[in-house]
């Protein structure tokens, strides 16, 4: 594949095969990162709809699930190509809560205690889908003090497991009252 494309369009960084996340299975697809914008917008534009080892292939540009700044947006982040990273909120008054997203499925609590190490983790919650329970990459990690939180925050965009994480200060929802 990476013949295929520098041939034509220019310098390949990094390819990513997509595997099906339960059973490792490659699903039929990569994403591909150019050393610059020009190499994207040549494949995308001449490489769309070919043939490739006998099947048609479609190119198109990669957008992250959930408009969180993956590993993948190191090489065109200058070019406009993905969106800017999402503002963090304001700090709420006394907040020890995070939220991290954009993480790896691989991810565990002793992995996450490990990133955040050596400030000490109160609590983690992950975030799963209510029907499947599975993992939707993304959870929440609390600190015994705002200023743990304070230092926690600082590792927003720092890679783990792969990926730029996405850090986030969080407030507790209000719970219904059971009137």
């Amino acid at each position: 594949m990476k013949a295929h494309f520098e041939a034509d369009c220019g310098a390949i960084t990094d390819i990513r095969w997509v595997e099906d996340r339960d059973t490792g299975r490659f699903k039929g697809m990569a994403v591909v990162e150019f050393a610059d914008a020009g190499a994207a917008q040549k494949a995308v534009n001449t490489k769309n709809a070919t043939e490739l080892l006998g099947r048609t292939m479609y190119c198109r540009y990669d957008q992250p699930k959930g408009g969180g700044g993956g590993d993948a947006a190191s090489a065109s982040k200058e070019s406009g190509l993905r969106k800017p990273p999402r503002e963090r909120s304001a700090k709420p008054a006394g907040c020890k809560k995070l939220y991290c997203g954009n993480l790896s499925y691989d991810i565990d609590d002793a992995g996450l205690r490990d990133f955040f190490d050596p400030l000490p983790v109160a609590r983690i919650r992950w975030v799963t889908d209510r029907a499947s329970g599975e993992f939707k990459g993304c959870g929440f990690v609390e600190f015994d003090s705002t200023e743990d939180a304070d230092a926690a925050i600082d590792k927003h965009g720092t890679t783990l497991l792969g990926r730029s994480i996405r850090l986030d200060w969080a407030e507790d929802r209000p719970r219904p009252s059971s009137e």
